[in-house]
């Protein structure tokens, strides 16, 4: 997964096999879940990235929380304030396409 991000040679596969690996079997990743939440937490946050990248980063952090609340809380609590505020950040970025959202369809009531 690591290579793929960094390289963005390929599409985000490796990470959304990642996520259902947290959603399936979360404990298996628990050795490799304070590397797992660092590499994605820097990818959200790295605005230059592809969207699928953060997307499905974002994805394998909230999968191990729902699947391992307990192990999260217990191995990796310092990335939860890091998890939420990246949340409430990608909720609120826009497209730089104004020109869409500015724009109004005439919508004729019935």
């Amino acid at each position: 997964c690591q290579h793929v991000v960094a390289t963005e040679d390929d599409d985000d596969v490796p990470l959304q096999c990642l996520c259902d690996l947290a959603t399936s079997v979360p404990k298996t990743l628990q050795p490799h879940l304070n590397d797992i939440f660092t590499l994605c937490a820097s990818t959200v946050a790295d605005k230059q990235k592809d969207d699928s990248y953060r997307h499905s980063s974002l994805e394998v952090m909230v999968s191990l929380c729902e699947s391992a609340t307990n192990m999260v809380k217990k191995k990796a609590s310092n990335f939860i304030p890091t998890l939420l505020e990246q949340c409430l950040g990608l909720m609120t970025e826009l497209e730089d396409n104004d020109e869409e959202w500015l724009s109004c369809d005439n919508v004729e009531e019935d």
